[in-house]
């Protein structure tokens, strides 16, 4: 997840970046050009690692991979945002590139998936700790009961020597 904030970062330095030399009419100086092309290619760098991701868990689980909606979405988003990366250029290419913070809310919504999982895995585990904390409960009264009848038992047989 700080691999996509960071390209999310990125992405929004370059808007912002772009915003502000418009705005400050010095769209046309050279540092402008210079960090604009240097935030691209850093943006290009982390969707080319992405789609390296995504070929990594296709060859390594298959074409099942994609049978799950969350994968099937983020491979989407991957390389829709990988050809908006490759093939459009100016403003266009940095608004199209927003669709990483589809990538980020997915994987928001992975970790919010992960977490009501472990509430539920959690829930069922304090049940069994229950369960198991009740049959202790009972076992223990068991063996009490079981030492107190050998005592007695013990103790009938000694009165009788």
């Amino acid at each position: 997840m700080g691999v996509v904030a960071l390209d999310v970062t990125t992405l929004l330095a370059n808007i912002f970046l772009q915003l502000i030399a418009c705005e400050t009419q010095q769209a046309d100086e050279p540092w402008v050009g210079t960090a604009t092309t240097l935030l691209e290619v850093v943006g290009l760098v982390f969707s080319t690692g992405f789609m390296l991701e995504l070929a990594a868990c296709l060859y390594a689980f298959g074409w099942g991979y994609l049978s799950n909606k969350f994968h099937l979405f983020d491979a989407a988003v991957i390389v829709l945002s990988f050809l908006i990366d490759i093939g459009l250029r100016g403003p266009a290419e940095s608004i199209g590139s927003l669709l990483v913070v589809l990538r980020l809310w997915r994987l928001a919504k992975i970790s919010e998936e992960v977490v009501l999982g472990a509430a539920e895995r959690m829930e069922m585990l304090e049940h069994h700790i229950d369960d198991l904390e009740a049959e202790n409960k009972h076992l223990r009264a068991v063996v009490a009961k079981s030492q107190d009848q050998s005592r007695d038992a013990r103790n009938r047989h000694s009165s009788l020597h």
